[in-house]
């Protein structure tokens, strides 16, 4: 049965090789774009990423079809991170402006207690793995 892997663009993880387990064979990403993969006909398969050795994800799937495409993705929210770095712009700003660095720093705290949370605690479930029907 051959399935297609699909690594989407991410500017976090471009130059990560994903190294993916599926069912015990072993498999390397370098680049996104799209990646025809032979499984054994099997009922379930698990489909585990790896990057850097840190970062993994895991999904089991049930009842998949030849030609699925599954598809690979960073949960990092980009909307919330741009959000967050507008307003640690902003205040570094307004140090600037009333040259107070006050103001600098609950914004550079903020910024790193959300890539904490996204690079470090949930470094298990880092990549989201998923069928699109």
């Amino acid at each position: 049965m051959e399935i297609i892997i699909i690594r989407d663009f991410n500017l976090i993880t471009i130059f990560s090789t994903y190294h993916i387990t599926i069912n015990g064979k072993e498999f390397k990403l370098k680049k996104s774009g799209e990646y025809p993969i032979i499984v054994e006909n099997t009922s379930e398969i698990t489909i585990s990423v790896i990057a850097h050795k840190y970062y993994s994800g895991t999904s089991k799937f049930t009842n998949i079809r030849a030609d699925e495409k599954v598809f690979i993705r960073t949960r990092y929210n980009k909307k919330i991170f741009g959000l967050i770095f507008l307003i640690a712009f902003f205040c570094f700003v307004l140090g600037l402006i009333y040259e107070n660095s006050i103001a600098v720093w609950p914004a550079i705290m903020l910024l790193l207690v959300y890539q904490l949370y996204y690079f470090h605690l949930k470094r298990k479930s880092f990549f989201q793995i998923f069928i699109q029907k």
